[in-house]
C-alpha cells in the first residue's frame, strides 16, 4: 500500500492564518490590558503574512482567470461559442 503525500502548497495561506489566529487567542488570553496592543499587531502581521503568502504562491490569482482567453464571436453570452 502506497501513500502518496499530498500538495499542500495551495493551503499554506490558510494553515498560516488558522496558526497564527490560534496563537494570538492564546496571547491574547494572558496579556494584561495595557498590553493589548500586541494583539493587534500579531493581527496585522498576520495579514501582512497571508497576503505574502497569497500573492508569491504559483496558484495566486494573477496566474489564473475565470475568463477565457479567447474571444466568442456570440452577441448572447449564454448562446455558446
Amino acid at each position: 500500500m502506497n501513500f502518496t503525500m499530498p500538495n499542500l502548497l495551495p493551503a499554506y495561506p490558510e494553515i498560516f492564518l488558522l496558526i497564527m489566529v490560534s496563537s494570538i487567542l492564546v496571547v491574547d488570553l494572558f496579556l494584561p490590558q495595557k498590553l493589548r496592543y500586541v494583539t493587534y499587531v500579531m493581527t496585522q502581521l498576520t495579514l501582512l503574512g497571508c497576503a505574502v503568502l497569497t500573492s508569491t504562491s504559483p496558484f495566486s490569482p494573477r496566474a489564473w482567470s475565470p475568463i477565457p482567453s479567447t474571444t466568442c464571436s456570440s452577441p448572447t453570452p449564454w448562446a455558446g461559442c
